[in-house]
């Protein structure tokens, strides 16, 4: 996902606060902190008191496959959107018909909420971008695609049932380039970061049989992943292997301003990363977290679980070490702390040290299943995402202080600092579902959120879904 520009500590009056704010100058400290870049925004200068939705959009048709899987925020304030429809659907205006089973939506709107541009890619089978992320010369999204489709003049035809694809677009959206990877087994890109001078990094899921970036690959150890790193124009740099005797996927991933790599997912088995190992703890599947020299060295590994399905979903570097987020069930260990999220699934906040070793942070439950998060790296060394506002919402620190978050809107910020205390501030509106997808851009917040059916409002506008459909809102974090 995009890296974060400078916000400022917000201390908002009639938001959660768990615990005295850690300041807001910037405790990153660390040549391994998150990508940041100055910012003159009234967020980053003043304290908060509270968020505004500003606009949302949705992406809606008549199917139940309407998905943002990818928002990206420009230095502009402008917002990319990306990811599948079937059939048909209208997004910024515009009406978009699909020529296969899944096509792929690419839109981008400024500031004020305005399209730019609005436009879809696709062939006869299943086409997906899960991410995309803002560069120097536009963006760039991964995906999957499945048989022969046309990015622009670019036209590229999967190895086997489905190939990971990488596309460049300039800022009106035209192909700048495009590239596949993948054998004979369905292979796709997920997460994709871009860093200042266009070096392009992402993870490719594979289920081997082929000679991949990272070497020759079998194809009985389960599903692998490979890390991938690209320059500007697309020529491959390094390539690197996560493996195991189960499967693995590649769910998460952040690059700190040293070119320095963190890839997270989950597995089934014991973990991999060069000569790096990591038993796997628990007994379904649980999370992990690699981290990566910027020449694509494996440097540190981490796995955490318990008894239930465990995800390390979002990740961001910050002061002395990486911000893990994901779902947990049942009860988990990480490193010396253990956690239970009883019979529902809560978010758990992990640190993971550059050497990989985790602690817990905290937790978000609820008492109905958390999913996601996304997440982006604070100003502060922290880390901000969302997460849905369930029954029963509550933001919990390691040492067991529980707050109840307030307010009934559709989804929820988080922004928890590196001292461990926490904030908390509901949308204002209704939404069926929460947020996931997040990228911000100075005192500008873009989160994806699923909807359904009527009575869904943001900032005062009501949002119809045909059936399941997606949607963008702005989200201005207000200076006092």
């Amino acid at each position: 996902m995009r890296r974060d520009r400078t916000l400022g500590c917000l201390l908002a009056a009639g938001a959660l606060v768990l615990a005295a704010c850690s300041g807001g100058e910037g405790g990153g400290g660390s040549e391994r902190g998150a990508t940041t870049a100055a910012s003159t925004s009234s967020a980053a200068s003043r304290p908060a008191t509270g968020v505004e939705v500003a606009w949302a959009t949705t992406m809606t048709g008549p199917t139940r496959e309407d998905e943002i899987d990818g928002v990206a925020a420009a230095d502009d304030g402008s917002v990319w959107v990306t990811g599948k429809f079937e059939r048909s659907t209208t997004l910024g205006g515009e009406e978009l018909t699909s020529a296969g089973a899944a096509d792929i939506p690419l839109a981008r709107f400024d500031r004020d909420g305005a399209p730019a541009f609005v436009r879809s890619f696709g062939g006869a089978g299943e086409d997906n971008l899960f991410d995309i992320d803002a560069g120097p010369e536009g963006a760039v999204g991964t995906g999957w695609f499945e048989g022969t489709v046309a990015f622009d003049d670019v036209q590229l035809t999967s190895a086997g049932s489905a190939d990971c694809v990488v596309v460049s677009f300039d800022d009106d959206g035209v192909v700048r380039w495009a590239t596949s990877f993948g054998g004979p087994g369905p292979d796709g890109c997920n997460e994709v970061v871009v860093s200042d001078d266009g070096t392009v990094t992402t993870s490719l899921d594979t289920a081997g049989g082929w000679s991949s970036p990272a070497g020759d690959l079998g194809t009985d150890a389960g599903r692998e992943v490979v890390l991938v790193q690209l320059d500007a124009d697309g020529e491959l740099r390094w390539a690197g292997l996560v493996s195991g005797p189960g499967a693995q996927r590649g769910k998460s991933l952040a690059v700190a301003d040293d070119g320095s790599v963190a890839l997270g997912g989950d597995t089934t088995g014991d973990v991999a990363a060069g000569d790096l190992r990591a038993a796997r703890p628990g007994r379904r599947t649980d999370a992990w977290v690699s981290i990566w020299s910027a020449d694509g060295e494996p440097e540190g590994l981490a796995a955490w679980g318990g008894s239930g399905d465990d995800l390390a979903k979002g990740l961001a570097f910050g002061g002395d070490g990486v911000w893990a987020v994901g779902q947990f069930e049942g009860a988990v260990e990480v490193g010396d702390d253990r956690v239970d999220a009883g019979e529902a699934a809560d978010l758990a906040v992990v640190r993971v040290a550059l050497d990989g070793t985790p602690s817990l942070v905290g937790t978000v439950s609820a008492k109905l299943p958390l999913a996601g998060a996304e997440v982006t790296a604070a100003a502060d060394g922290g880390v901000l995402f969302g997460t849905p506002n369930q029954p029963g919402t509550a933001l919990v620190t390691v040492d067991g202080v529980r707050r109840p978050l307030e307010g009934d809107g559709a989804a929820a910020l988080v922004w928890w600092s590196p001292d461990g205390s926490v904030r908390g501030w509901t949308l204002p509106g209704k939404a069926t579902l929460g947020a996931d997808e997040i990228a911000r851009v100075d005192d500008r917040v873009y989160l994806d959120i699923v909807i359904r059916g009527d009575g869904n409002v943001a900032a005062g506008v009501p949002l119809t879904a045909d059936a399941k459909d997606a949607s963008v809102w702005a989200v201005d974090l207000v200076a006092a």
